[in-house]
C-alpha cells in the first residue's frame, strides 16, 4: 500500500484532532475537583461532547479528503486522454513530415523544385 500526500495528511489530521482531545479532557479534569460526583460527571459529559464534536470533524474532513481523491482521479484521466490525443498527433506530425519528405524527394529526382516551406510565421526554407 503506498501513501501518498492526502492520505499522510488525513492522517495527520486525525492524529492532531485526537491529541487535542485529549490534551482538552486532561485539562478538563484538572480545573474539576475530584470530591463532588457531579462535576465529575460533567466533566466525563464534556468530554464525550468534545470527543464527538472531534468525531464529526474527522468524519468531515475524511468526506472531503474523499472528494479531492476523487477530483485528482478525475484529473488524472483527463490528463491521460489529452496524452493519448498528443501521442496521436505526433504519430500524425511524423508521417506527414515522411510524406512530404518524399514528395520533395520525388520532385526533385524529375529534376523539378518544389515550393518552400513557409509555416505563416517565419520566412520561408528550403
Amino acid at each position: 500500500m503506498q501513501l501518498d500526500v492526502r492520505d499522510i495528511i488525513y492522517i495527520v489530521g486525525i492524529m492532531l484532532s485526537i491529541v487535542i482531545s485529549i490534551l482538552a479532557a486532561r485539562a478538563q479534569f484538572k480545573r474539576i475537583p475530584s470530591q463532588n460526583e457531579s462535576d465529575d460527571a460533567s466533566a466525563v459529559r464534556s468530554y464525550a461532547e468534545a470527543a464527538e464534536r472531534i468525531s464529526k470533524q474527522n468524519q468531515t474532513m475524511a468526506q472531503e479528503v474523499e472528494h479531492l481523491r476523487q477530483q485528482v482521479d478525475d484529473f488524472r484521466k483527463e490528463l491521460e486522454k489529452r496524452d493519448a490525443v498528443i501521442q496521436q498527433m505526433k504519430i500524425e506530425r511524423d508521417n506527414l513530415k515522411n510524406w512530404a519528405e518524399r514528395l520533395v524527394y520525388q520532385l526533385k529526382s524529375h529534376e523539378l523544385v518544389p515550393v518552400l516551406f513557409y509555416d505563416g510565421v517565419k520566412e520561408p526554407k528550403e
